[in-house]
């Protein structure tokens, strides 16, 4: 399975030989272009626009179960963490630790479990 973000705003996974859509998670109000990191059935994806349903809140760092079909909706969400526009660096998973860079250059460092964040630079 590929899993992609796109200029749609979504997160695709998608079955390279056929083309086939396994399901999508809307993630973004505009394109994403930022790598998303597959770790077993969870994937950790950021973006620095717009979120869907929203007008106040630009970016969000999230971990998503990726193991559904079809929409995964925003039910699949294990968490979304929406202080942090990252939408140029993929995450980072070392010694259970999430890190990312944000659009500003600051490095973060998030716990993978929770989203919230463990230190900062």
């Amino acid at each position: 399975m590929l899993i992609a973000a796109s200029g749609d705003g979504f997160l695709h996974a998608i079955q390279p030989r056929t083309g086939v859509i396994f399901w999508k998670y809307a993630l973004s109000r505009r394109g994403v272009n930022s790598t998303a990191l597959v770790v077993g059935d969870t994937i950790y994806t950021s973006q620095s626009e717009e979120n869907p349903g929203e007008s106040t809140c630009m970016g969000a760092l999230a971990a998503i179960n990726g193991s559904g079909a079809g929409d995964v909706t925003q039910s699949a969400t294990i968490w979304k963490n929406k202080e942090w526009m990252i939408g140029r660096a993929a995450p980072l998973l070392i010694d259970e630790k999430l890190y990312t860079i944000d659009d500003s250059g600051r490095l973060f460092v998030a716990d993978p479990k929770t989203g919230k964040e463990i230190s900062s630079t």
